[in-house]
């Protein structure tokens, strides 16, 4: 449990959260958290922390379990649970609204998220990387434009992941190889950045600058 909850920490400040996510699942996460960040002053109150954390989390974890449910069931859930639980309700009800190609009712609960004062910085930020990706109402430019804010904030687990996807619409939507390259460049350079990302970012910077030289 001591290794699981150094690896959490660490992934709320590096970009390991998407693949922590994957590994142990939200109800996991909504667990140590609760360990992490839940205080007590004293006996009694402890006691109903404690008691009400468990029929907090056995509820989304019930909800989570059933994947026929609805998305709406678990963004129902969300309303009557701690901030922790229910960020990881919310979350998992917009990956279930993507699973089913509701993009908009997906990016809507994603806005809901990005908007609540008592979030993680961590969550917030995936949220907004989240609307940005699957907003059908932005076009290209917007969506660089929208990028660059997360890739320009040292605070944000998902800069590295934003930078790279400038550089995708650069090229692939807009044909801007040189300006594409030049973000790569970036990230390959940077060691801070996630090793499979600095690896991806590797053979792009091949395959643009063969585009670039046929363009």
């Amino acid at each position: 449990m001591a290794d699981l909850i150094v690896e959490v920490d660490e992934a709320m400040k590096q970009e390991r959260l998407e693949k922590l996510w994957k590994d142990y699942g939200g109800f996991v996460i909504g667990a140590i958290t609760i360990l992490i960040f839940g205080t007590a002053g004293n006996a009694g109150y402890k006691s109903w922390v404690s008691a009400k954390n468990q029929k907090e989390t056995s509820t989304l974890l019930k909800a989570l379990e059933n994947k026929d449910a609805p998305v709406d069931d678990l963004v129902k859930i969300s309303s009557d649970i701690q901030p922790g639980l229910r960020d990881l309700a919310l979350l998992n009800a917009a990956s279930k609204a993507l699973e089913t190609d509701e993009k908009d009712k997906a990016v809507s609960i994603y806005k809901e998220l990005a908007q609540k004062e008592d979030i993680s910085p961590s969550f917030k930020t995936l949220a907004e990387y989240m609307i940005i990706t699957h907003s059908q109402e932005l076009n290209a430019e917007e969506k660089i434009i929208q990028y660059a804010k997360i890739a320009t904030n040292d605070q944000s687990p998902w800069r590295f992941q934003a930078k790279l996807d400038m550089a995708l619409i650069k090229a692939n939507k807009l044909e801007q190889y040189e300006e594409a390259i030049v973000l790569i460049n970036e990230i390959m350079q940077d060691q801070n950045a996630p090793q499979s990302l600095r690896k991806k970012a590797q053979s792009l910077d091949l395959l643009y600058a063969l585009k670039e030289k046929i363009q």
